[in-house]
């Protein structure tokens, strides 16, 4: 499996408007990601790595180039068509969790399959189901104030998996962690990897972090410097 190209880009582009003049966020990068990869994106703040990861994710279009993920070429397809790949086919793990405070970790996990137009029950016993699985069986009814950091991070890795993505992006997935819980996380990661096959790509500033992947992609000024 980790032979088969999963997403690729051919010369990405990314400009912004600023006023009178615009600036460059990326400039011609090309990449592979292949099924069954355990990677990082790295570089610093203003990179562009972020902005790479949401071409990545569906979450927006290159101004340039092409983006091909499971043999599509994304930039053919509708705003609905871009919708049903993040929906059924990516998962998505941010730095601050973004779990709704007004919702419990079960209706946390549970949305993504609703929004997919599962039933209540099933949306409902499979968020359980993969709660469990991440050994938060005590805390379905607990809302995130009453979670840990790391609890709440092992809420939304559970919500990212929901939907049996083939593709889980993690944005500074440790950032609001400490030290020890981030290693956790990582090995909770690593081991969703190797067990479900999920690809994961790491975006992230932390060279420590970088390194207990597989491979790295190293960003700098919008431009791919190693890693390919």
């Amino acid at each position: 499996m980790e032979n088969q190209e999963l997403l690729r880009t051919e010369s990405l582009t990314k400009v912004f408007p600023m006023g009178s003049i615009t600036h460059s966020i990326l400039n011609g990068v090309s990449i592979t990601v292949r099924k069954g990869e355990f990677l990082s994106i790295i570089g610093k703040s203003g990179s562009g790595k972020t902005t790479l990861m949401n071409i990545l994710g569906c979450l927006d279009r290159p101004t340039t180039g092409t983006y091909f993920f499971e043999g599509k070429d994304t930039g053919t397809l509708s705003p609905d068509a871009l919708a049903h790949i993040r929906n059924r086919h990516i998962g998505f793990i941010f730095q601050t969790f973004n779990l709704l405070e007004d919702l419990t970790a079960l209706d946390n996990v549970a949305l993504p399959l609703l929004y997919a137009d599962a039933s209540e029950k099933e949306a409902r016993d499979r968020a359980a189901e993969q709660l469990i699985a991440l050994d938060l069986g005590e805390r379905l009814a607990h809302y995130p104030n009453q979670l840990s950091g790391g609890q709440r991070q092992r809420v939304a890795v559970a919500r990212a998996l929901i939907n049996r993505p083939s593709l889980i992006l993690a944005d500074e997935p440790t950032g609001n962690l400490d030290s020890k819980t981030g290693a956790q996380a990582l090995e909770i990661f690593r081991q969703l990897n190797r067990d479900l096959g999920v690809t994961f790509v790491i975006v992230t500033h932390d060279r420590e972090i970088a390194n207990k992947t597989d491979r790295t992609i190293q960003i700098i000024d919008g431009r791919v410097q190693d890693g390919l």
